[in-house]
């Protein structure tokens, strides 16, 4: 009875103590999905939600996680965080990556271009050594935050000492391997006794110089996130899509009516004009050249008719002469003439 009750006890820690499964689906307590830019992947190990405008995510995982963000996403802003010194001290040990301790959830503003989201493991070394000085770390206060800068500082230079010291030791011989321990405790205990008081750092070295410890550290744990693969850890964004612009339907085409068949007219065959004869010249006789009458010449005389005679022809010649000229030679050719034709031989 007595093993069977501690069969029972031993199953049910180990099913309480087994990590949980993220769901791999848009949760909607987280915000309201919307996945016009990528939504969440089936295969994302955390909880998480898409919108239009944000990407939250919670961490569902029983180990703290880190979250780098690449592309166009803001600031993140804590939507719930865990408060505790050791969440303090890995925030400021971690650096510019986001922390994201078990059930945090984190708020990442989403630009209008292209944005991405990686989940990454903390080295086992860091989260090992806060989580074997949890209880040396100082109380959340008002003037804890230079003790925690402190301790981060120890967790820093005590994790890099031991991921020296492993590599340092690697297949040597035993005298080697004590000597690397001893290079590695030098600088740790410098680290410790530098940086924190000297009560906690008295109390503290015998944990950070165990070997034993050293070894345990470096190893890395099995989580559901190491379990997943490389798109198990992404939570891509596409860019906002361009708007749609919708245009007016174009109204169709009037119809085109068929060409009309256009009949030729019949050719009018105009006759050729009839041959005009000509008709004959009419040759008009030039007018008869009609000649000019000559006149007569008043018959002389014969001079052996006697004077009288040619004196009264003379005066007959002059006289008509007188008339076809001027008047002024008139009387002056009669009275000469009329004195000539008296005489007598």
């Amino acid at each position: 009875m007595r093993r069977f009750l501690t069969s029972l006890i031993a199953a049910l820690v180990l099913l309480v103590a087994q990590p949980t499964t993220a769901s791999a689906v848009p949760v909607a307590d987280l915000c309201t999905p919307d996945g016009t830019r990528g939504g969440v992947p089936a295969d994302f190990a955390l909880d998480a939600c898409v919108d239009a405008t944000s990407m939250t995510v919670r961490n569902d995982l029983d180990v703290p996680v880190l979250v780098r963000q690449d592309g166009d996403v803001g600031v993140p802003v804590r939507v719930h965080e865990r408060g505790s010194a050791a969440a303090s001290v890995l925030r400021l040990v971690t650096g510019g990556d986001e922390l994201l301790m078990p059930g945090d959830v984190t708020r990442w503003p989403l630009g209008a271009a292209a944005g991405t989201l990686t989940v990454a493991d903390l080295e086992p070394s860091t989260a090992a050594i806060v989580v074997a000085l949890d209880t040396y770390l100082p109380s959340l206060g008002a003037d804890g935050g230079e003790n925690f800068q402190a301790f981060a500082v120890v967790v820093r230079e005590t994790a890099a000492a031991i991921e020296e010291r492993m590599a340092c030791a690697a297949g040597k011989n035993f005298l080697r391997v004590a000597a690397c321990d001893v290079v590695a405790a030098s600088t740790i205990g410098r680290t410790v006794i530098g940086q924190l008081p000297r009560r906690p750092a008295t109390e503290m070295l015998p944990i950070v110089l165990d070997p034993a410890d050293w070894a345990d550290w470096v190893v890395p744990r099995r989580t559901d996130l190491a379990a997943a693969g490389a798109s198990g850890r992404v939570l891509p964004q596409a860019p906002v899509p361009a708007p749609v612009v919708v245009l007016p339907p174009v109204p169709e085409p009037a119809p085109v009516p068929a060409p009309a068949v256009v009949v030729p007219a019949p050719a009018v065959v105009v006759p050729a004009p009839a041959a005009v004869v000509a008709a004959p010249a009419v040759v008009v006789p030039a007018p008869a050249v009609v000649p000019t009458p000559t006149p007569s010449l008043p018959q002389v005389p014969d001079p052996g008719n006697g004077g009288s005679d040619r004196g009264g022809w003379l005066e007959d010649v002059l006289g008509r002469i007188g008339s076809q000229g001027n008047g002024n030679g008139n009387g002056g050719a009669q009275g000469q003439g009329n004195d000539r034709g008296r005489g007598g031989r």
